[in-house]
């Protein structure tokens, strides 16, 4: 298993390819990208989007490489413990749609209820892991780093 360390404030998309894994392993200010998932050695792929928005799907990583926000529409259908992350590449930041009758629990704060409400993330190296809950409704954010906030 090959493993790049990579402080937040210099991840970029010149130093990320498709088919990269981001784990979610902190020291200090870095994240290691390698072959490895909060299960132990399952990988979950990553995709690196360089467009202004992309649908997403259940057990996958998105990487926000666009000069402009990138918009991630969450899925209508996911099941219990499904695991969505995201990492910002550029100062352009990303934000997540949420589809009717969705909602995302952020700590004491929740988005609001249906395809008005989200995160949005500001910040080159901002990172957020969502976890499925009541399938096909809400999420939880298991992980963040940066400036993410609910809307």
């Amino acid at each position: 298993m090959t493993t790049k360390t990579i402080k937040f404030s210099e991840l970029t998309k010149r130093n990320l390819e498709n088919g990269d894994y981001l784990a979610g392993l902190y020291q200090g200010k870095n994240v290691m990208l390698q072959e490895l998932n909060e299960t132990g050695f399952t990988p979950i792929p990553w995709t690196l989007v360089q467009s202004t928005s992309q649908v997403v799907t259940p057990n996958q990583g998105y990487v926000s490489a666009s000069n402009a926000t990138c918009a991630f529409q969450l899925p209508p259908l996911f099941n219990t413990g499904d695991i969505f992350e995201f990492a910002g590449a550029t100062a352009a930041g990303f934000t997540l749609i949420q589809n009717d009758n969705q909602q995302i629990v952020f700590g004491i704060t929740k988005s609001t209820l249906g395809i008005m409400g989200g995160l949005t993330s500001s910040s080159q190296g901002d990172i957020v892991v969502l976890k499925g809950v009541v399938p096909n409704v809400s999420f939880i954010v298991v992980s963040s780093q940066g400036n993410i906030n609910c809307f």
